[in-house]
């Protein structure tokens, strides 16, 4: 098990973690289909910027059907690009300044064909554009009090901005007891969708992880179907496969990684995402009722790496997964 423990550190210190197969444990997707950037996948990427004056860097909308409203910097990813270049593109394209991005802040999943990543970081560079330099992508920019966008003192393009600006507002305020540590998109070529799950279930001494056993055992990894309504249509199907049918309500705890790197572009457009995921122990005999046996409990015994999954494991320690869908 000790590949378990080394996966683990691997993925806590940001870096890439090999899929133990191509092929995903469970696979919904037609095997048709391919994620290709602007065409069969969208990933959009936005950039929430704070000074220290808790002001917000906002630009105002070109686009004739939300033009002069404001919103945060944020576009789609272009072929070929990285989420990181591309949030530092848009944000350089609508507010004439250079971005340093420094951490994802949230990622929110739509649809298994939708994704946005809202990062945070500091400007080191540029002019601030004013509407002299409109074009079609923004009118201006300006640095707004958010204070005044709370009260709803200058017009949204849409109030979906406003749990992501919080979250920003959050991550600067933050102290090393109170927040998840920076994460950075790690540039790993994927051709598919995957979802690697660290599925945990704590009790009073003990921390476990579902693992799926090969050769050697492993995170388990399912395939996100491009017309999943809801993360959790894959982990539900990965627990009706180790356990059949179940009453388990699995609890989002956050992203561990993400994974993507864009080139080459149309073949190397998909991602894989690691979030945790917690388990209730009160239903100790549900959770040892294995109807496929290659699935086991794996408990941590590391001081370390339990302190680590325990921290993952606390409301806001993670980078946050928003399901759009979820219920």
């Amino acid at each position: 098990m000790e590949k378990i423990a080394n996966d683990i550190r691997l993925l806590f210190d940001r870096k890439a973690v090999d899929l133990a197969s191509k092929e995903p444990d469970i696979s919904r997707t037609n095997s048709q289909y391919v994620p290709v950037v602007k065409k069969t996948v969208g990933y959009i990427v936005c950039g929430i910027i704070f000074d220290n004056l808790n002001q917000v860097l906002m630009m105002q909308e070109a686009k004739s059907s939300c033009f002069g409203t404001w919103y945060a910097p944020a576009g789609r990813v272009e072929p070929g690009e990285n989420l990181t270049d591309a949030v530092k593109r848009e944000v350089l394209e609508e507010t004439g300044l250079l971005f340093d991005p420094l951490t994802l802040i949230c990622v929110e999943f739509g649809s298994g064909r939708w994704y946005r990543f809202t990062f945070t970081g500091k400007t080191v560079g540029g002019s601030l554009k004013d509407s002299s330099r409109s074009d079609s992508e923004s009118l201006q920019a300006k640095w707004i009090s958010y204070s005044d966008i709370k009260t709803g003192k200058i017009r949204l393009r849409s109030k979906d901005i406003l749990p992501l600006l919080e979250l920003g507002l959050q991550y600067k305020k933050r102290s090393p007891e109170s927040c998840h540590g920076d994460c950075l998109p790690v540039q790993i070529p994927h051709k598919r969708l995957f979802l690697r799950m660290v599925i945990a279930v704590k009790t009073d001494s003990d921390v476990k992880l579902l693992v799926k056993l090969n050769t050697l055992p492993y995170l388990p990894v399912t395939d996100i179907a491009p017309d999943d309504w809801s993360l959790f249509m894959s982990v539900f199907f990965l627990l009706r496969d180790a356990f059949g049918q179940h009453s388990m309500e699995p609890k989002i705890c956050g992203i561990l990684s993400v994974e993507h790197c864009g080139l080459p572009a149309a073949v190397n457009d998909g991602i894989c995402l690691t979030c945790v995921f917690s388990l209730n122990s009160s239903d100790e005999e549900q959770l040892n009722k294995f109807v496929n046996q290659n699935y086991q409990w794996y408990s941590v015994s590391d001081p370390e790496l339990k302190n680590l999954l325990l921290h993952s494991l606390t409301p806001g320690m993670s980078v946050p997964l928003i399901d759009l869908h979820s219920y």
